[in-house]
C-alpha cells in the first residue's frame, strides 16, 4: 500500500539530519534513521545507489567517502559527508506533486517556496540559475549562499554552522506525476571539496521507469 507523507512531516526529519548532523540527534532518531552500506560502482571511488520504493525508483553513483542515512519509507534519504567534521550533506526527496496529492504544484513552484524562505536575508546572494537535466529530464537548478543561523531549524543546530556562510545547491525536475529534488547544503569553504562528487551524482542520475 502506498502511504503519501505530508511534505512538511517528511522534511522535518530531513532537516533534522541534514543541519544539526550530530550523534546525539542522530542516536535519538534510531528508529527512523539507519547507515546504509550501498555496493560499490563501476567508477572507482563511488558507491552505486538503486532505489525499488515508490518514489525513488532511481539510481546514481556518490562517492564512498560519504555515508548514507536510509529515511527510505518516506520516499527520502541523505548522504552525509563524514570527513571535514561532516561540513555538507545532500538529500534525496521524491514527493507526488499536487495533481496526486502533494503540497506543490510543480518543481517550479517547490524551488520558488525554499527561495521565499531566504528572500529577507540580507546575505543572500545568488550565484547563478536555470536548467538542468537530471536523469535527461530538464529541470530547474539554483545555487545561492547565505549564513546559517538559527532560525533555518528548530532546535539547536551544530555549534559549527551557525553564522557560517552556506551555499545551498537545489535541483528539481517534475518526472511521471512526482517532484524530484536534489540538495546540496555545505559550508561555503568546504564546497570545492565536494562539488566534484555532487556533480558526478547528477551526472550518472538515472530514472528506472
Amino acid at each position: 500500500m502506498n502511504i503519501v507523507v505530508h511534505r512538511s512531516f517528511k522534511l522535518l526529519f530531513i532537516f533534522a539530519a541534514t543541519l544539526a548532523m550530530t550523534v546525539p540527534l542522530l542516536s535519538s532518531c534510531s528508529g527512523l534513521l539507519h547507515y546504509v552500506t550501498d555496493p560499490q560502482a563501476k567508477t572507482p571511488g563511488y558507491r552505486l545507489f538503486t532505489g525499488h520504493t515508490e518514489g525513488l525508483r532511481i539510481s546514481f553513483e556518490y562517492p564512498d567517502t560519504w555515508k548514507r542515512l536510509s529515511i527510505e519509507k518516506y520516499d527520502a534519504f541523505e548522504l552525509l559527508r563524514i570527513d571535514d567534521e561532516n561540513s555538507a550533506s545532500i538529500n534525496v526527496v521524491s514527493d507526488v506533486n499536487a495533481a496526486n496529492g502533494g503540497e506543490f504544484e510543480n518543481a517550479h513552484t517547490l524551488l520558488q517556496h525554499y527561495l521565499s524562505h531566504e528572500s529577507d536575508s540580507p546575505t543572500l546572494k545568488i550565484l547563478s540559475q536555470g536548467k538542468v537535466l537530471l536523469g535527461n529530464v530538464e529541470g530547474e537548478e539554483v545555487s545561492y549562499s547565505s549564513r546559517f543561523t538559527a532560525e533555518h531549524m528548530p532546535g539547536k543546530p551544530a555549534d559549527y554552522i551557525v553564522d557560517k556562510v552556506v551555499i545551498w545547491r537545489y535541483i528539481v525536475v517534475d518526472y511521471k506525476g512526482r517532484i524530484y529534488d536534489i540538495h546540496l547544503l555545505v559550508d561555503a569553504d568546504k564546497y570545492d571539496a565536494v562539488k566534484e562528487g555532487f556533480e558526478h551524482l547528477i551526472a550518472t542520475f538515472r530514472f528506472l521507469e
